[in-house]
């Protein structure tokens, strides 16, 4: 359905956009593109008509494999987030929760994408002051010495 529906909208921004061009498409081609995308619209319901009363055991399989697959990206996202707080940090959690985490260095230095001297590191972003910046609970003092 989808590259007949690109080609559809195609069609129809065409008439909209240069009517005196779309009035030299053969009329048969409107007509068939219509007449196509109908065709497409009754075959897919045909995946959720009910069959002898009940759902449609395809549609029914379909529900059912996405649900399985929504539930695998969602064991695979938690996991991830697992691995990468070292199950330390909960997102669901309070705001009270210590972070642990270890904060991710940063180089001293960011090369040009020309020829030149390479930009250094601004003081207050990474380096030094992550180690002097201190991540407290929210009921916790927030020290940060940047001067």
């Amino acid at each position: 359905m989808g590259v007949w529906s690109l080609g559809a909208r195609s069609f129809n921004a065409l008439v909209l956009q240069n009517l005196a061009h779309a009035k030299r498409v053969d009329p048969q081609e409107s007509i068939s593109i219509q007449n196509t995308g109908t065709n497409i619209n009754v075959s897919a319901r045909q995946f959720s008509q009910p069959v002898g009363g009940q759902t449609n055991p395809l549609f029914v399989g379909l529900v059912n494999e996405y649900t399985t697959r929504m539930q695998t990206v969602s064991d695979e996202l938690g996991n991830l987030r697992k691995e990468v707080t070292a199950e330390q940090y909960d997102f669901c959690s309070p705001a009270n929760q210590y972070n642990t985490v270890p904060r991710l260095s940063s180089p001293g230095s960011i090369s040009r994408c020309s020829d030149g001297p390479a930009f250094p590191r601004p003081p207050n972003a990474g380096g030094a002051h992550d180690a002097q910046h201190q991540v407290r609970r929210h009921d916790q003092l927030v020290v940060d010495d940047v001067a």
